[in-house]
């Protein structure tokens, strides 16, 4: 197994920079129960106005985010709570119109609403056999995609009640991202299926680098890789244009193999699950784990970037999402479940964060400013 490599900084500037974690807005009226996921609209060129948040309770809660001229958050306002009739899992914005959200749950309903619209209401443009787990809106193919724990993933096109694909799985949907013409799908029994969306055929079906259960991932914003983290305080890079040397005994000489892993959201023998890990559009990444820590990370250089553990060891990060414009970090503090209904301790509550990034938290690094 690889790792991040401990180095010594050449210059100030290679240096973590302190956390300004002390200074996030805290989002009002957060979720009543434990938050499942959080999701923006906009884009690369478009700030994100609309916070979306689910959680346990079923409800899907939005929030409207205001700026200053200069780009600074100045309010976080409440517009909107629905409810699906089960705990909900997941969200996701069309970010084509940037209003209208779409959800999933344990209802086994995909549903979708304005989020502009004063006293919106749900409606349920699709249906799996068994609880929503993931939801995925894709611009580039206007499609939307949902994976489930009834071992498929459907492609929905909004003008049809029917899905224009079904996409059967070896097991459980776990986790599921998408970009470009890539749909990365991770799997019960640490499988993950890779599928090309051009062609609507799946590419390769490959067991986890890592030794235990999957919790998440994330395809590079270049697309050419994806990240998993899993329960074991791990996280893998895996790269596509690889994926045909697993397995295989390198000749002598070849190039050094660029899929690793790492382990990371450790404290000496206690081992946290990595509950989230999403990619900046500077293809630095970033990991939020049950230790109530978040990282971000150069993948290329191998190398930490900036920290945020003002919340280590009090309550679990249960997602973490970057603004599609990279400026502002989401995060949820609140349960996720991975230490069992036991230690659920409602008096932390559940808190929704926005945190301003700067730049040296998400810009590569330069190699020659870092020495081993």
């Amino acid at each position: 197994m690889s790792s991040f490599s401990l180095v010594k900084n050449k210059s100030a500037a290679a240096v973590p920079q302190p956390s300004t974690q002390e200074s996030d807005v805290k989002v009002p009226n957060p979720p009543a129960d434990c938050i499942s996921s959080l999701a923006f609209n906009g884009n690369l060129q478009t700030p994100s106005t609309l916070l979306a948040a689910t959680a346990w309770d079923g409800t899907v809660s939005v929030y409207e985010i205001q700026y200053s001229q200069q780009g600074v958050i100045t309010n976080v306002v409440p517009r909107q709570q629905l409810r699906h009739q089960a705990p909900a899992l997941c969200c996701d914005f069309n970010s084509i119109d940037n209003v209208t959200v779409f959800s999933g749950g344990c209802d086994n309903k995909v549903n979708m609403f304005n989020a502009s619209q004063p006293g919106a209401t749900m409606t349920t443009v699709g249906q799996h056999d068994g609880p929503v787990k993931c939801i995925k809106f894709l611009p580039e193919k206007q499609l939307l995609l949902t994976g489930s724990w009834d071992r498929t993933v459907k492609l929905w096109d909004l003008r049809s009640p029917q899905p224009v694909a079904t996409l059967p799985q070896s097991e459980r949907v776990y986790c599921m991202d998408a970009r470009g013409q890539v749909l990365v799908v991770g799997l019960a029994g640490r499988k993950f299926a890779i599928y090309d969306l051009n062609s609507g055929q799946k590419v390769q079906e490959i067991d986890s680098p890592l030794q235990y259960q999957t919790r998440c991932c994330a395809v590079f914003h270049d697309c050419a890789g994806f990240a998993i983290g899993g329960i074991e305080g791990r996280v893998a890079l895996e790269y596509f244009d690889e994926m045909h040397l697993r397995g295989k005994q390198l000749p002598p000489g070849s190039p050094k193999p660029k899929s690793f892993a790492f382990k990371c959201h450790r404290e000496k023998a206690d081992i946290f699950p990595i509950n989230a890990v999403g990619f900046h559009p500077r293809n630095t990444f970033v990991t939020a784990g049950a230790d109530g820590c978040i990282y971000t990370w150069d993948k290329d250089v191998r190398h930490k970037l900036g920290s945020l553990e003002l919340l280590k060891f009090q309550v679990p990060i249960a997602d973490a999402k970057f603004a599609p414009m990279g400026n502002v970090l989401a995060y949820a503090a609140s349960y996720e479940w991975s230490r069992g209904a036991e230690n659920y301790d409602a008096s932390k509550g559940h808190q929704i964060y926005l945190h301003h990034l700067q730049p040296a938290e998400y810009e590569r690094k330069d190699p020659s400013t870092l020495k081993k």
